[in-house]
């Protein structure tokens, strides 16, 4: 999960409680995070939310020594979504449109006695940052800020924890700010243009299927069960279909398509066979690669502003041009009376030769 939000001026600060509990005391210790890292500003994105993600299983964790030695646990007030947040907003743009959100996965802070008159300690923050687009939400990266430090015991100095936990901040933000530097041309919600390209027609012999770029058909293809009570002396069984690779790359949305059309052997069937009537089937054939191309010329001018739509174009486009193939090949058959009127079947041959002629398919195959 990932969010974003818009920025504060640089002279907010954001005051952070620790609370320290001991058997027998109660105090309250204040630190006044005031980050002015001018390496944390960036414009390509703002954070919308932050979730700890495992409060009730104390990921956050501020253990501090006093001047005997004893720990002292600390809590966030605010709590930790509304620190991480206020904290973070100061390097935000708000005019950045991309969102993310901080999962806070961990916070700890430790220290330690390191001799009689000696504390070290270690800082730790590990988030987890997400981009939402289009109703989605992608994964980027974990980021995982670490700082430590060494303090005499004879006071806790806020100044210098005040300053570690800074660094360990800013060590998580910024590595985020320079994944999504790096890596922004990759993600659609940064993408400034989309393409769909046309790969060349997929023709891999099928012991099944012709397709159409191999060869003209054949009576020995027809191998469906014969349909006597259709009244027909021959059926064929042709269609078109596509497969799709959709990514993101170098600031452009990318479909590739890579086509096919062809005749089903098992579901084509003859009973009485002649050139004449083979021909007529062929053009059947004919015509459902004629649309394919006609289709592929639409949706290579497709434009859009995530994978998703693109795809959703692409595929209502493919619906409606196979219920108009449908209707074409029905006009075909009940204009040619399935071959019988030859002055029909004639014109309609030299109509669907003369439209495939003048295409250049080969532009399909080239980007725009």
């Amino acid at each position: 999960m990932v969010k974003k939000h818009n920025k504060c001026s640089q002279g907010i600060r954001l005051l952070i409680c620790v609370f320290l509990f001991s058997n027998t005391l109660f105090a309250q210790i204040q630190f006044e995070l005031r980050a002015k890292n001018v390496n944390c500003y960036q414009k390509n994105f703002t954070l919308t939310n932050v979730f700890n993600l495992n409060a009730s299983k104390s990921n956050i964790s501020l253990s501090i020594l006093n001047t005997s030695f004893e720990k002292e646990r600390g809590i966030l007030n605010p709590n930790s979504e509304i620190f991480l947040r206020k904290y973070f907003q100061k390097y935000e743009n708000p005019k950045a449109n991309n969102k993310l959100i901080f999962e806070l996965i961990e916070l700890k802070l430790n220290e330690k006695k390191q001799d009689s008159k000696t504390i070290r300690a270690e800082v730790m923050v590990q988030i987890r940052a997400s981009l939402i687009f289009d109703g989605d939400t992608t994964s980027l990266c974990k980021s995982r800020g670490y700082s430590t430090y060494t303090r005499s015991s004879s006071k806790i100095p806020l100044d210098l924890i005040n300053e570690q936990l800074e660094i360990c901040l800013d060590n998580a933000y910024i590595y985020v700010k320079r994944f999504v530097d790096k890596n922004k041309s990759n993600f659609e919600s940064f993408a400034s243009d989309s393409r769909v390209t046309i790969n060349p027609f997929f023709t891999k012999l099928n012991h099944d299927t012709v397709y159409y770029q191999q060869r003209n058909v054949s009576w020995a293809d027809f191998k469906g069960p014969l349909r006597t009570k259709s009244g027909y002396a021959a059926a064929i069984f042709t269609s078109f279909s596509f497969k799709s690779k959709l990514f993101t790359e170098n600031g452009l949305i990318q479909m590739e398509i890579t086509p096919a059309v062809y005749m089903d052997k098992n579901m084509s069937w003859v009973s009485e066979k002649s050139d004449y009537a083979l021909d007529h089937e062929q053009l059947h054939f004919d015509i459902t690669y004629l649309y394919t191309l006609y289709f592929l010329e639409k949706i290579k001018t497709f434009k859009a502003k995530s994978e998703k739509d693109l795809l959703s174009l692409v595929n209502f486009e493919y619906l409606e041009f196979y219920k108009k193939i449908h209707k074409i090949q029905e006009q075909y058959d009940a204009e040619t009376e399935h071959s019988i009127n030859k002055t029909a079947q004639a014109k309609w041959k030299l109509n669907i030769k003369e439209q495939i002629k003048q295409k250049n398919v080969k532009t399909l195959f080239t980007a725009q």
